[in-house]
């Protein structure tokens, strides 16, 4: 009976640290989508255009980061509670 209420008390603590996860997430979610839909657009300057390019790709590297680790979170949380 110890090991099955420690299994389960083990089970409630991944399930909320899946559940600030996935609120931080949406948090993420909607500040990326404003920071997008503020976006100015592309300058007609050649050095302006090659900077805006540059945080571009920076802000792409850290949405795949983001995933990345949100996949390794996933998978986690699938581990525990599926098997």
């Amino acid at each position: 009976m110890s090991e099955r209420k420690h299994n389960l008390d083990n089970s409630l603590l991944q399930a909320g640290k899946f559940h600030d996860a996935l609120d931080h997430l949406l948090v993420w979610l909607k500040e990326t989508e404003e920071t997008i839909a503020n976006q100015k657009s592309p300058s007609p300057d050649y050095k302006i255009v090659k900077t805006q390019l540059q945080e571009q790709k920076v802000k792409i590297h850290v949405v795949g980061q983001y995933l990345f680790t949100l996949n390794l979170e996933c998978q986690l949380f699938a581990i525990i509670f599926l098997y």
